[in-house]
């Protein structure tokens, strides 16, 4: 069964959960945001808190992770450009993330680090995941939950070999 870890940064706190691809979250915790101590301070918190829920079951390989931050994303180069309610701008959050859970075996072997704007990713629930195959792939909806497949709020998830981000 495929695992994958959804994060949600938000100003008050850094909710992280596991869920597998039947829906069921296996494990959640949220820790403190902290973003007065700077972004350094926050992505090796995130990163703690992801290594620190990856290892309630050691026997899970996590399949990717998806991080919802307030402010403008690049979901290309993995930069949030600016974050007004963190106090960041043109920070590189997927790599220096990636670089962290890297270097605790978390991501390690090309483990897909995204991040998005978490507003857009609320908005967008991977179809498959409410309706099956049978149904669109992707609808959108404003919905302040993760999608149960691939733990994203975006609803990333390769389809076919290729990642959508809910635009046909």
């Amino acid at each position: 069964m495929k695992h994958y870890i959804g994060v949600d940064i938000g100003g008050t706190n850094i909710a992280c959960a596991i869920v597998d691809e039947s829906g069921t979250i296996t494990h959640k915790q949220s820790i403190k945001t902290e973003s007065a101590n700077g972004y350094e301070s926050v992505v090796r918190n995130i990163a703690a808190l992801v290594t620190e829920v990856s290892k309630t079951d050691p026997s899970i390989k996590i399949e990717s992770v998806g991080v919802g931050c307030p402010g403008v994303c690049n979901k290309e180069s993995g930069v949030v450009e600016v974050s007004n309610n963190l106090g960041w701008r043109d920070v590189p959050l997927v790599h220096d993330l990636r670089n962290l859970l890297d270097s605790s075996n978390i991501a390690t072997g090309g483990t897909p680090v995204l991040v998005d704007n978490d507003a857009n990713a609320a908005a967008l629930v991977c179809g498959a995941c409410q309706y099956g195959e049978k149904e669109e792939p992707w609808t959108p909806m404003m919905k302040r939950s993760r999608c149960p497949v691939c733990g994203n709020r975006e609803g990333h998830q390769m389809r076919n070999g290729s990642q959508s981000d809910g635009h046909h």
